[in-house]
């Protein structure tokens, strides 16, 4: 890490007492102790990156790192078990109280649902929410969905569409299902289902395929897929799935990801440092293959933890 970060780290330590320079090496001695990590499946793979990268700057300093699953991420958390909680959604009212030492929301990523199709195919680089609709829709009340590609345009290919996607009662799945028939419904099931983090299906290795998956599928075999900017609103430029989209909210099929600290465990310097020193490091979130945040927001989850620094 270069010494404009370091110098960064130093003042919410300096808060909390400590005496040191600003000079990142005069600092590592300062970090030490045990740092407990707990929590989502999925942001485990970017606590996991951090754990790394800081460890090899804060060598005394030991992180733990489980994935036992949001749910009992925030449990162990309300126990005082783990210091830190990853979270794929937001915590739950009943859960937020059961931490009586009180909590620190972080935002920390973005995932996001990809609209894909095969790197072969050369008709397609955009869809309207319309043409999603005709395709995922089910078919009720006489209204029949989109079975090839030439249902959709005249001059596309009159092949049938080989249809990938997300389970319906994932949280990703669920926002599309929303896009597609309000809230609460549904889409058509006779499509292939994809995982959020494993193996493409075979299906997608026909150039006449289309999905809707986690972008963390997409960024593993992007060798093999393209992606489909999607004109949201009538009228509109569709919009394409970048970091920028997802911060300024063009993009509506996001979900953020989340670390939740406790409020007592802000108050050991491995565990202010951890945050602080990820929130600095966007690059090791692409590594977990997920969107970073943008600066500015980056920057605005760092003051909340200053913030509570202060208010302690």
């Amino acid at each position: 890490m270069s010494s404009p970060s370091g110098c960064s780290l130093l003042l919410p330590l300096a808060l909390l007492g400590l005496v040191v320079p600003f000079d990142l090496p005069d600092l590592q001695p300062k970090l030490a102790g045990e740092l407990r990590i707990d929590g989502s499946t999925q942001v485990y793979f970017i606590a996991e990156a951090g754990a790394g990268a800081f460890q090899k700057q804060f060598s005394d300093v030991e992180v733990r790192i489980g994935k036992q699953g949001t749910n009992v991420g925030l449990a162990l958390l309300a126990s005082g078990d783990i210091d830190i909680c990853t979270a794929s959604r937001s915590i739950q009212e009943e859960e937020a109280g059961a931490i009586e030492a009180g909590y620190i929301e972080v935002q920390i990523a973005w995932d996001a649902v990809a609209v894909v199709v095969h790197k072969d195919n050369t008709w397609v680089d955009k869809l309207t929410l319309e043409q999603l609709q005709a395709i995922w829709r089910p078919e009720d009340n006489g209204v029949k969905n989109a079975k090839k590609w030439s249902d959709l345009d005249a001059k596309w290919p009159k092949e049938d569409l080989k249809l990938s996607g997300l389970a319906q009662h994932s949280q990703l799945g669920r926002q599309f299902c929303e896009l597609i028939s309000g809230e609460g419904g549904a889409i058509r099931e006779d499509y292939t289902t994809v995982g959020t983090t494993g193996e493409l299906p075979r299906i997608l290795d026909d150039k006449h395929a289309l999905g809707f998956i986690s972008q963390t599928v997409w960024r593993k075999h992007s060798d093999q897929l393209k992606l489909v900017a999607v004109g949201f609103k009538p009228g509109k430029s569709p919009v394409s799935l970048t970091p920028e989209s997802l911060d300024n909210g063009s993009y509506p099929l996001v979900r953020p990801f989340f670390l939740y600290v406790r409020k007592d465990a802000l108050q050991k310097p491995q565990v202010l440092g951890f945050l602080r020193f990820l929130l600095q490091r966007p690059d090791l979130v692409r590594e977990g293959r997920f969107f970073e945040l943008s600066a500015a927001r980056r920057t605005a989850q760092e003051a909340k933890l200053i913030q509570a620094l202060r208010s302690e």
